[in-house]
C-alpha cells in the first residue's frame, strides 16, 4: 500500500551481494492511497536486499508484506529493510502411503536394506567424480539408481549421524550427540516403525558408537554386533566378515524384512585387503603405519604429518574403499541369485567422511567441512528412474523415504522428507542443518545452495586453538572451502544467520533429555581402543 500527496513517487528495487547497480522492480507515482502488487519472479539464484523508496510530501509505504500464491517467502530484516529469499517447492508431509508404495511382481511390500559405509567420503567414488578406480561395483549400482549429488550428514561422527538416520530428525534433536549421550528412548525409530508395520528387522554392526547398549538396537528383532578384535591392526571386522555373517541370516529371514548393514573398512585404522594394499599409493609416498597409535600422532599434530605421509595414508584409505566396493558388488550379486533384487529397496550411504589434511587434520569428528559432511546417497527401488539428482538431501531423509515406500506411518512428525519428492535441483533453497558437539568443539552449519555458513559456537577448533566465530563459503565454486566470503557477502551472511537461528530452534530437543546413563565399562573400553 502506498499513499502520498501531490506527485508522490515510489520505487522498489533489489540489490544482490557484489552488485553496484540495483534491479528495479517497480516505479510509479500516486496522489492518493492505493494498493500495488510487485512481482518478484526476477529474483533468483541468491539473496537480495529489497529497498522501498518513497519521495514527495507525505509519501510513505504502509502494510508491506511479501508472499506468493503458494506460501510466504522467508524474509529477514537488516536495519528495517527486508531481505527476501525465493521460495522452495512445496513438499508434502510424510504419512501413510497412498498408492505410491513399493510393489513389484506380486510380492507385496518390498524388503528394505540400508548399506552404510562408515567414514566414506563421497568424492572418493567414481560415480561422484573420483578419477581412481576405487568403486566399479558402486558405480554400476549408481547407474541403475537415483544418485543424490548434494547429500550431507547431520554431524561428522557416527553416533550423531546414525541417530538422525534412525529417527528422521536432525541433530541434536535425535539424541546421541556427544560421547556420553544415548539415542533418545522417547523417540520412535525406523526399526520400530517398520516392525509395527509387519517387517522383520535385523541389523549387523561393528562400531561401538551404535551399540545396542546406547539405544540403537531398539526396534530390531535381531541386532547383531560383530565385536572389534583388539589384537589385530585393523581392529574392525571387514565388510567380508560382516556380509558373510549377514547373508545366511537374510536368506532365512521372513519377508518383508528390513536390514541395516553397517560396514566399517574405510574407518581408521587403515588396513586394506592385500590386493588393494598398494594399488592406490602414489609414487613418492612415505610409508607410514595405518595403526590407530600412528594415526593419533598425526591427528593431534604431534608431529605434523608431511605431504608424503598423508599421501600414503590416503592411498591406504582408497584401498579400504576398494575393499568395500568388492564386497558390496558380491552382495548385490547375491541378491540377484536369491531373486531378491527385484523387490528390495537398497540404499547405499555413509555416516560421514574422512579428512586427509584438507583442513590440517586427519580423521573425523572435529569440523563441519565438506570432506566430513558430504556423503554418498544412492537409492535403488523397483520402478526407480536412474538419474543424478542435484537437490539438497540429508541422512534424516532416509527414514521418511522408506516409510513412504513401504506404506508405514511415522508415530511422530519427521523433519526429513521423502526423497522421491525432490525435483532434480529444484529444492536448493531447502536448508540443511548440521551440528557437532564433541570434545573441545561445538559447531553448527547451514547449507542453502550454493552457500554454507559455519558457526564455531565456542570459537575453538579440535586442537583447542581459537578460531573465527563464523565462516561463509560458496561450496559450488569453492568445494574445498578455502576462502571465506563472510565480509564480501553481507546480505547472504545476514540471511543465513537468521536461517541458522531458525534451524537451531527447530532441531533443539522438544523436551529436556533425561540425564545421561553410564556407558557400560566394557563398551567404554572398546570405544577407547578405536580412538573414541
Amino acid at each position: 500500500m502506498v499513499s502520498g500527496e501531490g506527485e508522490a513517487a515510489f520505487t522498489v528495487d533489489a540489490i544482490a551481494d557484489g552488485e553496484s547497480k540495483p534491479t528495479e522492480l517497480f516505479s510509479g507515482s500516486s496522489g492518493s492511497r492505493r494498493e500495488i502488487h510487485i512481482p518478484l519472479a526476477a529474483l533468483t539464484n541468491g539473496f537480495y536486499k529489497i529497498r522501498l523508496i518513497a519521495r514527495g510530501r507525505g509519501a510513505r509505504w504502509e502494510n508491506v508484506s511479501m508472499s506468493n500464491h503458494m506460501h510466504g517467502y522467508p524474509t529477514f530484516s537488516e536495519g528495517g529493510v527486508p531481505i527476501v529469499k525465493p521460495p522452495q517447492s512445496e513438499i508434502p508431509p510424510v504419512g501413510a502411503d497412498s498408492g505410491r508404495g513399493c510393489f513389484s511382481g506380486g510380492h507385496g511390500r518390498c524388503n528394505v536394506i540400508i548399506f552404510l559405509v562408515d567414514a566414506l567420503r563421497a568424492d572418493r567414488l567414481g560415480c561422484y567424480g573420483y578419477d581412481k578406480p576405487t568403486s566399479p561395483h558402486i558405480d554400476e549400482f549408481a547407474r541403475a539408481s537415483e544418485l543424490f549429488r548434494r547429500a550431507y550428514a547431520p554431524a561428522s561422527w557416527t553416533r550423531a549421524s546414525v541417530a538422525s538416520l534412525f529417527t528422521g530428525l536432525g541433530s541434536p534433536r535425535s539424541g546421541g550427540v556427544g560421547r556420553n549421550d544415548f539415542l533418545r528412548h522417547d523417540i520412535p525409530t525406523l526399526a520400530e516403525a517398520l516392525s509395527k508395520a509387519g517387517y522383520y528387522t535385523i541389523g549387523f554392526v561393528s562400531n561401538g558408537n551404535i551399540a545396542s547398549e546406547l539405544g540403537f538396537g531398539r526396534g530390531f528383532n535381531r541386532y547383531i554386533y560383530l565385536p572389534e578384535k583388539l589384537d589385530r591392526i585393523d581392529i574392525y571386522p571387514s565388510s567380508q566378515e560382516i556380509l558373510e555373517a549377514a547373508m545366511p541370516q537374510l536368506e532365512a529371514a521372513p519377508e518383508p524384512f528390513f536390514a541395516y548393514i553397517h560396514v566399517i573398512d574405510p574407518h581408521a585404522p587403515y588396513a586394506p585387503a592385500p590386493e588393494f594394499a598398494t594399488k592406490f599409493i602414489p609414487n613418492g609416498a612415505k610409508p607410514t603405519a595405518g595403526t590407530m597409535d600412528a594415526l593419533k600422532r598425526f591427528i593431534w599434530r604431534n608431529p605434523p604429518a608431511y605431504d608424503s605421509e598423508v599421501a600414503f595414508i590416503s592411498g591406504l584409505y582408497d584401498g579400504e574403499v576398494a575393499t568395500t566396493d568388492k564386497w558390496f558388488g558380491g552382495f548385490l550379486e547375491w541378491l540377484d541369485r536369491r531373486s531378491l533384487a527385484d523387490h528390495t529397496v537398497v540404499i547405499f550411504t555413509a555416516d560421514h567422511g574422512e579428512e586427509f589434511y584438507d583442513h590440517h587434520g586427519l580423521g573425523h569428528g572435529g569440523t563441519l567441512y565438506n570432506e566430513l559432511l558430504r556423503i554418498p546417497l544412492i537409492i535403488r527401488y523397483p520402478g526407480v528412474t536412474p538419474r543424478g539428482n542435484d537437490s539438497l538431501a540429508s541422512l534424516s531423509d532416509i527414514m521418511p523415504t522408506i516409510l513412504a515406500l513401504t506404506g508405514a506411518s511415522p508415530d511422530i512428525s519427521l523433519q526429513g522428507i521423502d526423497l522421491r519428492l525432490l525435483d532434480n535441483g529444484g529444492n536448493l533453497s531447502r536448508p540443511i542443518y548440521s551440528y557437532e558437539r564433541l570434545d573441545k568443539v561445538e559447531k553448527e552449519s547451514i547449507i542453502v545452495w550454493p552457500y554454507k555458513l559455519i558457526h564455531n559456537i565456542n570459537k575453538t577448533n579440535q586442537w583447542g586453538e581459537t578460531v573465527l566465530e563464523y565462516e561463509l563459503y560458496n561450496i559450488e565454486t569453492d568445494p574445498g572451502e578455502r576462502t571465506s566470503l563472510l565480509n564480501q557477502k553481507p546480505i547472504t551472511r545476514r540471511a543465513l544467520l537468521d536461517m541458522l537461528k531458525e534451524a537451531r530452534h527447530k532441531n533443539a530437543p522438544e523436551i529436556k533429555p533425561p540425564p545421561p546413563a553410564a556407558i557400560p565399562p566394557d563398551l567404554k573400553k572398546r570405544l577407547q581402543a578405536i580412538g573414541y
